[in-house]
């Protein structure tokens, strides 16, 4: 089957201009309304959607939608929805203005206990030298190297057992 750009060599150039109003850096050069903006891209995705002769190419295909990750505590089930590519584990301290991504809100977990990274679909952890350490499916790790995480692995950080999950 023939490319849709192929089939439609104006698309390419009117996908670009829609991109262009829509990243204007003057406020007057981009779509006046969110409504406007919509309607635009709805317009864009049924040209595009529509070949050359009239007739639909197929369905485009969607992209691959990103996992969820997401800490579960063992023991309460409490769910800590992982959101961002570089994350700070560890326990909140107003008095010293520490607020960690994930607080875990127990006194044996450091302030800033561990990273979790999400880097091309690959989730490491690090620990942070805490002082508790940081312990993956039961082998205490050295501080300041990431180690590879999967699906189901258990993390420790200081007394707090949680689960990593990708879903």
């Amino acid at each position: 089957m023939p490319s849709i750009c192929r089939l439609r060599p104006d698309l390419p150039q009117e996908a670009d201009l829609f991109m262009q109003k829509s990243l204007a850096k003057k406020p007057d050069d981009r779509y006046p309304t969110p409504q406007d903006f919509i309607a635009a891209l709805d317009k864009l995705l049924e040209r595009l959607q529509v070949g050359g002769n009239g007739r639909t190419p197929g369905p485009v295909p969607a992209p691959p939608s990103p996992k969820e990750w997401r800490l579960v505590a063992v023991s309460s089930g409490r769910e800590h929805t992982l959101r961002g590519d570089l994350l700070v584990v560890g326990r909140q301290d107003p008095q010293l203005h520490i607020y960690p991504d994930i607080d875990l809100e127990h006194k044996t977990v450091g302030r800033r206990h561990a990273y979790l990274r999400k880097q091309q679909g690959t989730y490491t952890v690090e620990d942070l030298n805490a002082l508790n350490k940081t312990r993956l499916n039961g082998e205490t790790l050295e501080p300041h190297e990431e180690h590879k995480l999967k699906d189901g692995d258990i993390l420790r950080f200081g007394n707090v057992e949680v689960r990593f999950e990708l879903r």
